[in-house]
């Protein structure tokens, strides 16, 4: 699958990777004092930036924020590391001038980041510092009930022959999406299907019948209340 970016209502979905740091939180403790005690080793902490992020403004730090060095080929930038009580996170990375970043430049500043920061940091800690490929993370997008019914279709279909029986769960999983008012588009679900194995040609079909299924359903809404 290649990297892109779709309109989701409004909002850009960005395909980028994910940085996160896990470990038990007396080993994240750990890791923490040492980001704090790093000095300056080309990526500078931006203080002014971490100060505004704390609630209260005097609490202790919650997030991080570091300037990207200097490179070819890349627009500087602010990498923000959010603190969590068993992990930390890479939140976002945002570029300091009005410019893009590309898909393949953020990717290539946490590969960056992990390798000239996090590396020596994180040295001797029992902590694991990984960076996941892109997924489309159902779980934040469905209820459980959809979560739930769309993976007993996927998991009980023919994914190469949509059987009457495999369709009816496909509907029922489609009704409860319309019941949630779930925001799913057909990018995400695609993404979701081919990365739980199904062929291109019963994706499209899935997909189709997705989008007919809740555009039936909310004509069906929208003429009960005329």
């Amino acid at each position: 699958m290649s990297g892109g970016t779709y309109d989701r209502g409004g909002e850009v979905m960005r395909k980028v990777n994910e940085l996160i740091i896990r470990g038990e939180p007396a080993e994240v403790a750990k890791l923490v004092e040492r980001i704090e005690a790093t000095p300056d080793n080309g990526w500078k902490r931006d203080r002014s930036i971490e100060e505004r992020l704390w609630h209260p403004s005097n609490a202790r730090p919650s997030t991080y924020c570091f300037r990207t060095p200097d490179g070819p080929d890349q627009p500087p930038s602010r990498l923000l590391l959010w603190k969590m009580h068993d992990r930390l996170e890479v939140s976002s990375i945002l570029p300091v001038e009005r410019v893009h970043l590309t898909e393949e430049q953020y990717n290539r500043i946490l590969d960056q980041f992990q390798e000239g920061f996090l590396k020596p940091v994180v040295d001797g800690l029992d902590v694991e510092a990984r960076i996941d490929p892109f997924r489309v993370k159902l779980e934040k997008i469905l209820s459980w009930k959809a979560l739930e019914k769309l993976r007993l279709f996927s998991e009980s279909a023919d994914n190469q022959t949509i059987r009457p029986l495999d369709r009816l769960r496909w509907n029922r999983f489609v009704t409860q999406v319309h019941i949630d008012g779930s925001a799913l588009d057909r990018e995400e679900l695609d993404w979701w299907l081919d990365d739980s194995g199904w062929p291109e040609e019963q994706r499209h079909q899935l997909i189709e019948w997705y989008e007919e299924g809740l555009s039936m359903l909310n004509d069906y809404d929208e003429a009960r209340v005329e």
